[in-house]
């Protein structure tokens, strides 16, 4: 209640429009999900069990208004969700965790899409961790190793992301897709 900020989601990324009309210079993505947080869900926000992310705009960057009530994706995503204005694409860039089950323990993958003007690019596959990552969190001391937050920086023909590794420890802990997701070690 006493925010100054009314967006109202976990983990918002912000990307300014230099061209969008002034009641929409600002955009933002974020997650929301009713099992948690409750006190931060937007006033505005029907979010489904287990969650999903939302887009928003503003013209101020203080006072938000989201996109829709429901989620642009729901099930099984995660935290963490990443947009960055491309100025040489005149695209919004966006990098979304998902969560699954892979070779039997919880992970988080990476899908990308972009949104040019209102419309949404189908959304691919573009990084899942692997026996690699689970041998280099091997020989650190854990039992494997996990992507857990990135950010995104526009550059003149493609876009950089920087991954935050993370390395899970036993024992395995419940997640609502499944058992296998290890307690939090190193990032």
């Amino acid at each position: 209640d006493n925010n100054l900020c009314d967006l109202g989601v976990h983990d918002p990324s912000i990307s300014i429009l230099p061209d969008a009309p002034p009641e929409r210079r600002y955009f933002a993505t974020g997650c929301i999900d009713a099992r948690y947080e409750k006190s931060m869900i937007h006033r505005e926000a029907r979010p489904p069990v287990g969650g999903g992310f939302y887009a928003a705009y503003s013209a101020n960057g203080i006072h938000w208004e989201l996109e829709s009530p429901h989620p642009i994706w729901e099930e099984h995503w995660a935290d963490n969700i990443c947009n960055v204005w491309h100025p040489s694409r005149q695209s919004i860039q966006v990098l979304a965790k998902h969560t699954c089950m892979r070779m039997g323990i919880v992970r988080r993958n990476y899908w990308e899409c972009q949104r040019t003007g209102d419309e949404w690019s189908p959304l691919r596959m573009s990084l899942i961790p692997d026996e690699l990552d689970d041998i280099a969190a091997r020989s650190r001391g854990y039992v494997s190793g996990d992507y857990n937050g990135f950010a995104l920086m526009p550059t003149e023909r493609s876009t950089v992301s920087f991954i935050q590794m993370q390395r899970n420890r036993l024992p395995y802990r419940d997640h609502p897709v499944g058992q296998g997701c290890g307690v939090y070690g190193v990032m």
